[in-house]
């Protein structure tokens, strides 16, 4: 894969005071879906999340093995930037071509309701990351419609859905911390990637820099089964 090279301190300082932009002033919990509107303003590029300008906003460190970690410059409450896993590269936001989508804590899938593409996510609860080299054949989920009986009117995106999400709050610290779980995704293009979320903050414990390794798989052997609905699945501990 031809990747943007950059060294990556995995090291991340979990402060309260940089993690209070999680949340509005007058309320203490985690929105119930993105567009958290209180973070900081910074801009990580063009609006359409090319990553044209001096620096990408997605730095990828290649470990020798075939798994990489990627760490994403998401800060912006009104931006998205979007990555290919099949040569990870960022690309256009008007372009096809991605399989990713992130926006502070919010990862939006090119499938379901948010793309044309095909993708799709599986999990597996406290999985062995490193020993992951086949895909999984059911279980997927994609992003869905909003669903009625919630109070907002964003997608229902399966990062956020799937296993109750991908992080863990703590409302005292306001603190995100990501759960240590292994993620499959179907790419738009029909390849199989594992994914593991590590953190959320960068080195001076800035939040909206969302922090995860990865690395390509084999296809699923007993062949690849359509995607569920995320009401199915969101509660349980994702692939047996």
């Amino acid at each position: 894969m031809k990747l943007r090279m950059a060294a990556l301190i995995a090291a991340c300082v979990f402060a309260p005071a940089c993690a209070d932009d999680l949340r509005d002033d007058d309320d203490e919990t985690v929105p119930d879906a993105p567009g958290d509107n209180s973070g900081d303003d910074d801009s990580q590029g063009s609006d359409d999340g090319d990553g044209d300008g001096d620096e990408s906003p997605i730095v990828t460190t290649e470990h020798g093995d075939g798994t990489y970690t990627s760490r994403v410059k998401a800060t912006a409450t009104d931006e998205w930037v979007y990555l290919n896993l099949e040569d990870g590269q960022v690309v256009p936001g008007d372009s096809s071509d991605w399989d990713l989508a992130f926006r502070r804590f919010a990862i939006k899938l090119n499938g379901g309701v948010s793309g044309a593409g095909d993708a799709a996510l599986a999990m597996l609860d406290e999985g062995d990351f490193d020993a992951m080299s086949v895909a999984p054949a059911s279980e997927y989920v994609s992003d869905e419609p909003d669903a009625t009986d919630d109070e907002d009117d964003e997608p229902e995106l399966a990062f956020l859905t799937l296993g109750e999400g991908w992080y863990d709050y703590n409302p005292t610290t306001h603190v995100l911390t990501a759960k240590p779980r292994v993620y499959f995704v179907r790419s738009a293009q029909g390849g199989f990637f594992k994914l593991q979320m590590l953190d959320y903050y960068d080195d001076a414990g800035t939040s909206g820099f969302p922090t995860f390794g990865w690395g390509a798989i084999a296809a699923p052997e007993e062949g690849f089964a359509a995607p569920s609905s995320s009401v199915e699945l969101a509660q349980n501990g994702g692939i047996q």
